[in-house]
């Protein structure tokens, strides 16, 4: 576990020192924004003792499995919460620091608060949607719970399209939600 903090502590300094001496890169904030979340999984999962079965790449981002079956219930709350409590201290310690005073670095805390705010969502496949499933299986039949976690999961899917093709309509193109709202409900449908 030394190893992960030490690296993930170090990406926090390079990120802030990057942005005081000069503007980050979209793409690396944005990129640096991905890896503080799930950095934030693999800490809380090593710290709770819950061990990792996989790591996939994907179009959205970075999937990792956990074996959950040996652990209390709240340490897979716990694992699912901690990406977005690193998002959102990261940007705290953006805001903290002064790193709204450049570009790149309002684009790290925008990207680090969304990403954060957005995997919170009750959807399946999401953090939020994994938290969720927890808390019905805890008091419901897992039948019950699916069905339940799935309704809701479609519900917000819809909702957030309707925002999003608002957006579209009033504020302008903005083709990332757009494109993440039918990513939500292609979750929706067929994430199990």
């Amino acid at each position: 576990m030394g190893k992960i903090r030490i690296s993930f502590a170090l990406l926090l300094a390079l990120i802030f020192t990057a942005a005081v001496f000069g503007d980050i890169p979209y793409p690396i904030s944005l990129a640096s924004a991905f890896l503080i979340h799930e950095g934030g999984h693999i800490i809380a999962a090593r710290a709770l003792g819950v061990p990792l079965q996989s790591i996939r790449g994907g179009f959205c981002g970075i999937r990792m499995k956990y074996d959950f079956s040996c652990v209390k219930p709240k340490y897979e709350i716990a694992v699912c919460m901690a990406g977005s409590f690193a998002g959102m201290f990261a940007a705290a310690i953006g805001l903290l620091i002064g790193l709204a005073y450049t570009e790149g670095g309002v684009y790290f805390i925008v990207s680090s608060s969304a990403l954060s705010a957005v995997n919170m969502l009750p959807v399946r496949g999401l953090d939020g949607g994994s938290i969720l499933m927890c808390i019905l299986e805890a008091s419901l039949l897992p039948d019950t719970a699916w069905k339940i976690s799935k309704r809701i999961s479609t519900v917000t899917s819809i909702l957030f399209w309707i925002v999003s093709i608002w957006i579209q309509l009033k504020v302008g193109i903005n083709l990332s939600m757009l494109i993440l709202s039918l990513y939500f409900l292609y979750l929706s449908a067929y994430e199990s």
